[in-house]
């Protein structure tokens, strides 16, 4: 019907509320209320729409906030060290008793082999330095009977060509006096030094020495006694 009127007159007609449309009964006053809120609202969206934007180069940085933020940090790698796990050592399986007394037999019997082996090698090394000195020994007995044989006779202390020479040894306990002839080369003196064997105060009887007078080594042994100004009474060391 209104809308039949509105063709009619040209003037739309009220129309009452639709039953799904619920009528607002609310007081005037809750309205204004709300009217003011939306306002206050309205405006402090302006005011943040107005504020200037901060240039992104200039940060501004709080202190304190800076150090929380590091102190953060360091208690945040504290317990990253805490809870790091820590490699557990290995741990050896035990051993029966059984097991533990055979490798106890083993280490004992191992232990016997090695003594057993060095009283071996000692008792070799004592063999071969006994038979080191009883070839040194032979050496210098074939050495002293060699010289024995090769020394002229001592002449007599009324022969004119015979030569009076007091020998001092080389220890210095005592001095020897023999004759030679004029005529005998200095390899006699060497010789009669050799053939006194253990009287000759040599410390090794193998080894080389020399005779001399003062500033004078007798080492020429084809010399001549009389040639090397020995004769007739020389003392030489």
């Amino acid at each position: 019907v209104d809308m039949h009127r509105e063709l009619l007159t040209g003037r739309r007609m009220p129309r009452a509320p639709e039953i799904n449309q619920v009528a607002d009964f609310r007081p005037r006053k809750e309205e204004a209320k709300r009217s003011a809120i939306g306002t206050s609202k309205n405006q402090k969206l302006s005011e943040r729409v107005q504020m200037p934007r901060p240039d992104h180069n200039d940060v501004i940085e709080d202190p304190d906030e800076e150090e929380k933020d590091r102190l953060l940090v360091r208690a945040k790698s504290k317990e990253t060290k805490k809870a790091k796990p820590q490699p557990q050592p290995k741990q050896q399986p035990e051993l029966s008793l059984k097991e533990q007394q055979r490798l106890e037999y083993e280490e004992a019997k191992l232990m016997d082999l090695i003594k057993l082996e060095e009283m071996k090698e000692k008792e070799q090394k004592s063999r071969e330095f006994k038979q080191r000195e009883i070839e040194q020994k032979e050496e210098i007995s074939l050495k002293i009977a060699e010289s024995r044989s090769k020394l002229s006779e001592e002449p007599d202390s009324k022969d004119p060509n015979a030569a009076t020479i007091q020998i001092r040894l080389a220890d210095g306990s005592k001095s020897v006096t023999r004759r030679f002839l004029k005529t005998a080369q200095i390899e006699e003196l060497y010789l009669y030094i050799r053939s006194l064997g253990d009287e000759s105060g040599l410390e090794d009887q193998s080894n080389e020495f020399e005779l001399f007078q003062q500033n004078r080594v007798f080492n020429k042994m084809e010399a001549t006694i009389e040639e090397e100004q020995l004769f007739p009474r020389a003392k030489i060391y």
